[in-house]
């Protein structure tokens, strides 16, 4: 009797974690899948323009949330560093993602 007291506490316990984690997860995984369609987008439009696009999308909207246009030219700089590492993250983390699916894929079959 007391076995089954446990057993559904515990039953509880393990759909309420699954409950709490299940939205932590799915932003997770939006955000891996927009990192991948960004990263199809780069392959195809190119890096330097993937660059500059990114960089002038964020400039803009660092621009509109108070940073003073004085240093406009620096944060332009800046973004772009940032968005030329953020793409290679990507690329590397794509390239070892297909590696992996085509491993798995030719270990199953």
């Amino acid at each position: 009797m007391d076995y089954f007291n446990k057993m559904g506490d515990m039953m509880r316990f393990f759909f309420a974690g699954l409950r709490k984690i299940f939205p932590v997860l799915l932003i997770v995984a939006r955000a891996v899948g927009w990192s991948f369609i960004m990263t199809i987008a780069t392959i195809w439009v190119g890096a330097p323009t993937a660059v500059k696009n990114l960089a002038d999308h964020w400039e803009e909207e660092g621009l509109k949330r108070g940073v003073s246009t004085a240093y406009a030219r620096q944060l332009n700089w800046a973004v772009r560093v940032v968005a030329c590492v953020v793409i290679a993250f990507e690329w590397v983390c794509f390239s070892f993602t297909t590696v992996y699916l085509i491993v798995f894929l030719f270990w199953i079959f």
